[in-house]
């Protein structure tokens, strides 16, 4: 297993969501119109949103309707998980849309960009969409594979992620009564080979 800044957004994800939320929700049931289909790129982007843009740029490309900023103390974050670290991001929240980024708050340097919830919209270059048996993760993608494990002890569940570091993607599960036996709430991509 490896340890870096990019690991620091991933874990920040499973604890910002996780504790803010005590579940993942689905981010457009309160919409009647559904949102088009968005493809996840490993190591690119989802849909329209290209990691190539930076911070700046997928903030201008996503636009800042509804965005949720917060700063994220990941000493406090990844106190639950089996691999700790340190410093502070940045985390951007589009809700509406499912989105989720978070970059480095000294360099801004994007870490993760991410689909959360339970939209089914998302789908990656395998057919891996939210609400997708972790399962089917290692059968599509293989085992080779990193993995951190995050307790969320309001939730009374753990996070588990399995991160691609060579690929540039990372799939989310949540595991315990209120959250459903291993089913996938977050897919994130990242450029290959950072961590």
């Amino acid at each position: 297993m490896r340890n870096g800044l990019m690991g620091r957004s991933a874990l920040a994800f499973v604890a910002a969501a996780l504790l803010a939320s005590g579940a993942a929700a689905a981010p457009n049931d309160s919409q009647s119109t559904p949102l088009p289909t968005l493809r996840i790129v490993p190591g690119q982007g989802i849909g329209p949103y290209s990691l190539r843009a930076g911070l700046d740029g997928l903030v201008r490309t996503i636009g800042t309707e509804g965005m949720h900023r917060t700063i994220v103390d990941m000493a406090e974050a990844t106190r639950e998980c089996d691999r700790r670290t340190t410093g502070r991001l940045i985390r951007l929240e589009w809700r509406q849309l499912g989105l989720w980024l978070t970059a480095d708050e000294a360099s801004r340097a994007v870490r993760v960009l991410s689909a959360y919830g339970t939209e089914q919209r998302f789908v990656t270059d395998r057919g891996v969409r939210l609400g997708s048996s972790a399962d089917a993760v290692a059968r599509l993608y293989g085992g080779d594979f990193d993995r951190i494990s995050c307790r969320v002890p309001r939730a009374d569940a753990t996070a588990v992620i399995f991160r691609y570091t060579t690929l540039g993607i990372q799939f989310t599960a949540a595991y315990g009564s209120a959250l459903g036996g291993g089913r996938l709430f977050e897919i994130g991509v990242f450029a290959p080979g950072t961590f």
